[in-house]
């Protein structure tokens, strides 16, 4: 919700160069509103317990995620 507020008053800023008092207002609750998000998210995941995940998955989760990092930004993958 916060970036829906936040979108507009930087598009607007970027299009006239500055920002009137309801602009500041916008921008300044969406602010808000994402930071409280992203805050409550953080605060609301459980800690991790790579105890809990065999060893065997947690090679496979990482050997995806070394594949995937390594591809290209397009989508596609590798020709050989």
């Amino acid at each position: 919700m916060g970036a829906a507020w936040l979108i507009p008053a930087v598009a607007e800023w970027l299009s006239r160069g500055s920002l009137d008092r309801q602009d500041y207002t916008v921008s300044s609750a969406g602010l808000i509103l994402l930071l409280g998000g992203v805050i409550a998210i953080w605060r609301g995941l459980p800690a991790p317990r790579l105890g809990s995940i065999p060893a065997p998955v947690r090679a496979v989760i990482a050997a995806n995620g070394l594949f995937l990092s390594f591809m290209p930004a397009t989508g596609t993958f590798p020709q050989t």
